[in-house]
C-alpha cells in the first residue's frame, strides 16, 4: 500500500498544478490542456484498479474521489471524460457523480 500511495500521489503532483491552471482558465481546453486531462483519467483509472484489487485502503479511496470531483464537476472535463469512456480504455473506472458530500471548494 505504501509504495502505490507513493507512486500514485508523485505521478499526481506532477499533473496537479497543470490541471488546477486548466480549471482555473474560462476558456475551452485547448489540445494540449485535453491530452494532459487524458493523463489524469488514465491515473484515476489505474487508481481504480489496485482500489478494487483491495490495494488502497477507503480513507485513501475516499479522499483520491474527493480530489477527482473538482476535475470531474468541470463541465469542459466532463465532456472531455463522457467522449474518452467510449473507448473503454479505462478498465471500468467511473469518476464519482453528483455532489460529494463534505467536499470543500
Amino acid at each position: 500500500m505504501k509504495e502505490l500511495f507513493e507512486y500514485f500521489n508523485q505521478r499526481y503532483d506532477e499533473q496537479n498544478n497543470d490541471l488546477q491552471t486548466w480549471l482555473k482558465q474560462p476558456s475551452e481546453l485547448t489540445e494540449e490542456q485535453k491530452l494532459g486531462f487524458i493523463d489524469y483519467f488514465n491515473l484515476c483509472a489505474e487508481e481504480s484498479v489496485f482500489r478494487r484489487l483491495g490495494y488502497i485502503y477507503d480513507e485513501v479511496w475516499n479522499a483520491w474521489q474527493n480530489g477527482m470531483w473538482q476535475y470531474f464537476r468541470d463541465p469542459r472535463v466532463a465532456v472531455l471524460w463522457e467522449e474518452q469512456r467510449k473507448s473503454n480504455s479505462y478498465y471500468g473506472f467511473e469518476p464519482p457523480k453528483g455532489e460529494k458530500e463534505g467536499y470543500e471548494q
